[in-house]
């Protein structure tokens, strides 16, 4: 065989080697990406809600405790149950600063509503304010995902 000849035959044995190493790299990247998501799928169907945060202190503008939690919770409770199918209590302590300057530590009750809307929590938030005599109760509002899950995907 001449060079030329054994030149060109390297060449087309060099132009199948890549030809198959191109093949089989695709292919491995295709079965890497293919049967293996970055990503678990979820089997969960999230339900697109407006989730409102209620924090109502239990002491006076001036940092005086004029309720219990307990007090506060049998107060704010039957209010709430009263505009929205339900909720979640549960206590934390907040603290502020007074208008004199004075830190003030107070006992606070936070409420956590799903399926409601701001009319209802508008509701709630002047009953609140009148049965305990605050000046404000601060809400939060945001936009959310839930699903009540029971097991089963």
């Amino acid at each position: 065989m001449d060079d030329k000849k054994r030149i060109k035959t390297m060449k087309v044995v060099i132009l199948i080697l890549l030809l198959v190493n191109l093949l089989a790299t695709a292919g491995l990247a295709g079965w890497i990406y293919f049967s293996h998501p970055s990503q678990p799928e979820t089997a969960l169907d999230y339900q697109e809600v407006e989730k409102y945060t209620l924090y109502v202190g239990t002491s006076d503008k001036n940092g005086n405790a004029i309720y219990s939690l307990e007090e506060a919770k049998q107060i704010v409770n039957p209010i709430c149950d009263k505009y929205v199918p339900g909720y979640t209590v549960f206590e934390a302590s907040g603290h502020w600063t007074t208008e004199n300057g004075v830190l003030i530590d107070e006992n606070t009750l936070v409420y956590v509503f799903y399926r409601t809307d701001e009319e209802h929590i508008i509701a709630i938030m002047n009953d609140v304010l009148k049965e305990l005599h605050q000046s404000a109760v601060l809400v939060e509002k945001e936009n959310v995902g839930y699903v009540f899950y029971d097991g089963r995907s």
